[in-house]
């Protein structure tokens, strides 16, 4: 009939319980301008085989994107089975996103 109920943590992180989670990356800020170029980030959350790799978002507005800030819009949804491996990765480790950019190079006035 349409019922909705709500969970808590508690009701959640009992071992052999499924737990989805998701992690979102909105923007990058105070980023150097000179390495703000071709600029991603990566993580690795703990069941997942591989790094998961976040190109830049790219919005079709007419004003420029403010020096230093990417903007990134990700989402990611994954779910685990709550063991001891994973309850002692939450309570011990973080996740950790890196944010990669390469250096623009610029001309000088005397190079063609």
């Amino acid at each position: 009939d349409g019922a909705m109920w709500e969970t808590t943590p508690e009701d959640e992180l009992h071992l052999g319980n499924k737990l989805s989670i998701e992690i979102t990356i909105q923007d990058a800020t105070g980023l150097p301008p000179a390495l703000c170029h071709f600029v991603f980030c990566q993580y690795l959350f703990f069941n997942e085989d591989q790094e998961v790799i976040v190109p830049p978002f790219r919005e079709a507005s007419a004003k420029p994107p403010q020096p230093g800030k990417i903007s990134f819009q990700h989402a990611h949804n994954t779910q685990v089975t709550i063991n001891e491996d994973f309850l002692q990765y939450i309570m011990s480790d973080c996740l950790s996103v890196e944010v990669w950019g390469h250096r623009r190079l610029q001309l000088r006035d005397n190079q063609t």
